[in-house]
């Protein structure tokens, strides 16, 4: 006797101890929710911005002018005074105004 009304309160106890899981196990899920959604938000705003730095980056002029393309050129200098052999294959020139 004593077997069997142990045997049926565990029989009713069981349904209501997982239904306490069950219960407990959805809370998290809603906050869990709430906090993914709070990080898509955050992740659009970014997004947003972003693509505003894009278009501010695009609509922005060029920092310098272009500068002449002066490869293979060859520069004539004359008999002004240099350092070094005549036929280097390099040549620095270096233009300055003393007034």
């Amino acid at each position: 006797m004593k077997n069997s009304r142990l045997l049926i309160c565990l029989i009713l106890l069981i349904p209501l101890s997982f239904s306490g899981i069950v219960f407990c196990a959805q809370e998290p899920e809603t906050d869990l929710q709430k906090e993914i959604d709070a990080l898509k938000k955050g992740q659009d705003e970014i997004r947003k911005e972003l693509l505003e730095i894009k278009k501010l980056l695009q609509n922005r002029p060029p920092s310098r002018p272009a500068r002449p393309n002066v490869n293979g050129m060859a520069f004539k200098l004359g008999d002004y005074p240099f350092k070094g052999e005549w036929t280097a294959p390099l040549t620095l020139v270096e233009f300055t105004d003393y007034q």
